[in-house]
């Protein structure tokens, strides 16, 4: 029996007829973009695949086609649906047309994609990505950073062609209160495939210099809004959310909201917002020094006035102080003179009476003897009564002395002798240098008290 040989050609050709004829009409199918390409030509290849939801592992993979008069319009109504541009990783609902080719092979031509079904996928992977970082405990960690009062030192995450990050620069610098901004840039690529990992390094380089700054900025405007696919990863998102100064990001979203701008202290729609509220954070500051250093000098005024009130009543006082305390000693000094004296005369009775017994028991012979003794203590009794006198008109004349001073120290008697007091800001002046000029002086009298301006002083 003679064998039936085929070529090649032959059996390719048979395949496509029985594919063309099995498979007539478009399917409905759904995979996810392994890689994706646009070629000069304008034509869309597409590598998919199809993996297991339990050992992810490849089950399946063929090519995709998308002819350039359709793939416009099909790429366009995709973007203004998700926002985003087809990319390798997503997972897309397409209706395709099965095709082989004797030299190409299998391949499915895709006539249309779902770009609900897309949406969908995302949403769920960003649900997803959102609860792995509420379990890992690191979604609001950024968030509960404490924000610096005087945000001055700011690290700048951004590229320097994007429009957003020159309107940030130019709004900081150009602020109207003339706050100073420190500010060094790191360059990221803020947009594609490659500006997940290039922001994440550019991070890695601000932890390098943490001490340096106050804040990290990520900032992005001016591009296309349908190309931020790396704010919703995994691996951006827990790098900002861990980050150990506060991070906040000018991201340039119109609707949606980013998993970064999430997980960020604090999310601005704009470049130009964030400058906004850096500069916001300054003008509170100052408004609070500002209330601060007005309850501070209100508190002194107070105090001062306390103190002069007070100053004032012992000014008053000192005048009868000091009298009663010449009263007092003068009662004293009396006290003293007439114990003295009262004791002295006892002393002297008592010894004349002890003498005359003496006399008379001793006879005539002694009796001038005695009369020498008693006439000496006599002049000892009158000597004695004369210190106490001097001792007695010494501190007399002593306590009126002092009465005296107290009186020419009082500063109503100083004023009535046609002097005044100069006040500045409530406190007596010694040097012209003290105050400067146009100050508004408070000059005291004897009676009343003068206000006036400094027009000329000599230091």
């Amino acid at each position: 029996m003679e064998r039936e040989v085929l070529s090649l050609y032959e059996l390719t050709t048979l395949v496509r007829e029985v594919i063309s004829y099995s498979f007539e009409d478009s399917y409905w199918i759904k995979a996810e973009i392994v890689r994706i390409n646009e070629n000069a030509s304008g034509h869309c290849y597409l590598e998919l695949a199809e993996r297991s939801e339990h050992t992810d592992t490849l089950i399946a993979q063929c090519r995709g086609i998308i002819w350039r008069n359709i793939y416009g319009s099909i790429a366009a109504h995709f973007r203004s649906v998700t926002r985003r541009e087809l990319e390798a990783g997503m997972k897309i609902l397409f209706r395709a047309r099965v095709e082989f080719h004797q030299i190409y092979g299998f391949s499915l031509h895709i006539q249309e994609i779902d770009p609900h079904y897309t949406l969908g996928e995302m949403v769920a992977r960003k649900m997803q990505i959102i609860d792995q970082l509420k379990r890992e405990g690191i979604f609001d960690m950024n968030q509960k950073l404490s924000f610096p009062l005087v945000p001055q030192r700011i690290a700048v995450i951004s590229s320097k062609t994007a429009a957003g990050y020159n309107d940030f620069i130019k709004h900081l610098q150009e602020n109207p209160y003339r706050y100073k901004f420190y500010l060094q840039f790191f360059q990221a690529t803020m947009q594609g495939e490659r500006a997940e990992k290039s922001i994440i390094h550019a991070l890695e380089r601000v932890f390098q210099k943490v001490d340096h700054f106050d804040v990290v900025v990520i900032l992005r405007g001016g591009g296309s809004q349908v190309d931020l696919s790396c704010f919703d990863s995994y691996l951006l998102a827990s790098h900002a959310a861990q980050f150990p100064l506060p991070v906040l990001t000018g991201i340039g979203h119109e609707q949606d909201e980013s998993i970064v701008d999430m997980v960020a202290h604090r999310a601005l729609k704009t470049p130009t917002a964030v400058a906004d509220f850096l500069i916001e954070a300054l003008i509170n500051f100052e408004t609070r020094i500002d209330e601060l250093q007005y309850q501070l000098q209100h508190l002194v005024n107070q105090y001062i006035a306390e103190q002069k009130t007070y100053l004032g009543g012992l000014s008053q006082q000192i005048p009868f102080y000091l009298q009663n305390l010449l009263q007092q000693h003068q009662h004293h000094l009396q006290t003293l003179f007439s114990i003295t004296r009262n004791a002295t005369g006892q002393r002297i009775a008592k010894e004349k009476n002890r003498m005359e017994m003496t006399l008379i028991n001793a006879g005539y012979g002694l009796r001038r003897n005695i009369y020498m003794r008693m006439q000496h203590m006599h002049n000892l009794l009158l000597r004695s009564i004369s210190e106490g006198q001097n001792i007695i008109r010494q501190h007399q004349a002593r306590l009126t002395f002092l009465s005296t001073k107290a009186e020419l120290s009082n500063p109503a008697h100083i004023l009535s002798k046609g002097f005044s007091i100069s006040l500045y800001e409530g406190k007596p002046l010694l040097k012209a240098s003290d105050i400067p000029e146009n100050a508004i002086l408070e000059t005291l009298l004897y009676e009343g008290k003068i206000t006036s301006r400094v027009i000329k002083k000599n230091e």
